[in-house]
């Protein structure tokens, strides 16, 4: 089942636009009755700049996996705002205080209690899980490393993870340490934070091209582990650079990988035979 939603929210200040993918009743046609065994467990599948939920859709088999694995996957829509709080500016209307689009609360609050209240998804934290791409990257790592406690698992492909002057630079002349401190101190900050307070870490599922920017991916892999986080990473089978068909796979993969206590976490697609 796919659905293009709009709701009003109250801590984006305007309409959100939110995509979801519910397993379909692969039965239905046989049985001749339409339902549900249990909540479906949850992928908030973030998109990378310049683009919209619908291009999970458009660019790769993801409504396919969602069904096969049984879990309902949420496209949500951020325009190119690093899925962060954004200060709203409305030319030429003066206000007596600041406007925001707050999507910090919109992912911590506001958006796993609309989907709670209306479709059969569980958002306890051992059923949901965060990943993205690019841009859609640095969004998952943010929001699962400021609040590891709300998932189970986070998924980090080609992630933008480290200073955009970096594209520059000749990185081929760079130390490892000069490197690393290139790194987004708004991701390692709150790594380092969940290490300090002995806090436990979503499992971690990273990913990248060969032919990508690749220096970074792998030194924030390191940053996590030394941190006490469990990391999961392919940064050399793929050859590929910042492209589709490479997040194809990385969106299987990590269905694939994630770990699963949910009522479907056994489920199979049935075979039948005619």
């Amino acid at each position: 089942m796919l659905m293009q939603c709009n709701f009003s929210s109250w801590s984006l200040g305007h309409a959100a636009s939110v995509i979801i993918i519910l397993p379909s009743d692969t039965t239905a046609s046989f049985t001749h009755e339409h339902k549900v065994e249990g909540k479906f467990p949850v992928l908030y599948l973030l998109h990378g700049g310049g683009d919209d939920g619908s291009a999970w859709l458009r660019q790769t088999a993801i409504e396919r996996y969602a069904n096969e694995h049984h879990v309902a996957v949420v496209l949500p829509y951020c325009e190119n705002k690093n899925y962060r709080t954004v200060k709203l500016t409305f030319p030429g209307i003066p206000w007596d205080s600041d406007k925001s689009e707050d999507f910090e609360a919109f992912f911590a609050t506001e958006l796993p209690q609309w989907l709670s209240a209306n479709f059969p998804i569980s958002t306890r934290p051992e059923h949901s899980y965060i990943a993205g791409l690019s841009m859609g990257g640095y969004g998952a790592a943010f929001h699962a490393f400021t609040r590891p406690q709300d998932y189970a698992a986070v998924g980090l492909f080609s992630p933008f993870v480290f200073n955009g002057k970096m594209f520059a630079a000749k990185r081929s002349e760079m130390s490892k340490d000069e490197l690393a401190a290139n790194l987004l101190p708004d991701l390692t900050g709150p790594v380092k934070e969940i290490a300090a307070r002995g806090g436990k870490f979503p499992k971690v599922l990273m990913m990248n091209g060969t032919k990508d920017v690749r220096e970074f991916a792998p030194l924030f892999a390191e940053l996590l582990e030394r941190c006490g986080a469990e990391v999961t990473s392919d940064f050399t089978t793929y050859e590929y650079a910042h492209e589709w068909p490479f997040w194809d796979i990385c969106a299987k993969t990590f269905l694939d990988w994630i770990p699963r206590c949910d009522d479907y976490a056994n489920f199979k697609m049935p075979e039948f035979h005619f």
